[in-house]
């Protein structure tokens, strides 16, 4: 059986509509906790902020299943995107799902965009690898994160 095609998109701010926001962040919540509490007004406030401004690398599968995605920031005034989530679904790691997607965003960022920027756990050794392999490189301790830029 050959590989499965996967699509990419690339979704500016404020097209997903906050159910869809909600329902990508349901579908990852289960492998991928959100340091956000557990609240209601927790997760409101993050899919009103993601709602608002964040853009989107969604990965999904020939069946229009979500394999993955990137939620990041633009900041227009430093010209820097920054990644806040990441995730790739647990049947998809290591088939390149993640590399994909970082190369579907560095090439659609607008060109006065000269580094994506991220926060990695210091104890998260296959995230670190992750991004390090993709360009990345640290930039900054930050107590129990590591600041990473990749500059394009």
């Amino acid at each position: 059986m050959g590989k499965e095609q996967v699509n990419i998109i690339t979704v500016p701010a404020s097209v997903l509509s906050m159910s869809e926001i909600a329902s990508i962040l349901n579908e990852c919540s289960v492998d991928f906790p959100f340091s956000i509490g557990s609240t209601n007004a927790d997760i409101s406030s993050i899919i009103n902020k993601l709602y608002s401004n964040a853009n989107w690398v969604l990965l999904y599968s020939e069946n229009q299943l979500l394999l993955g995605f990137i939620a990041f920031y633009i900041n227009r005034e430093d010209g820097f995107a920054y990644i806040p989530y990441v995730w790739v679904a647990k049947e998809k790691r290591g088939h390149r799902c993640g590399f994909k997607m970082m190369e579907e965003l560095k090439n659609n960022v607008p060109d006065y965009v000269k580094e994506i920027r991220l926060e990695v756990r210091e104890d998260n050794s296959r995230a670190k690898f992750f991004y390090l392999k993709n360009g990345f490189e640290v930039w900054e301790s930050r107590g129990e994160k590591l600041l990473l830029i990749c500059r394009l």
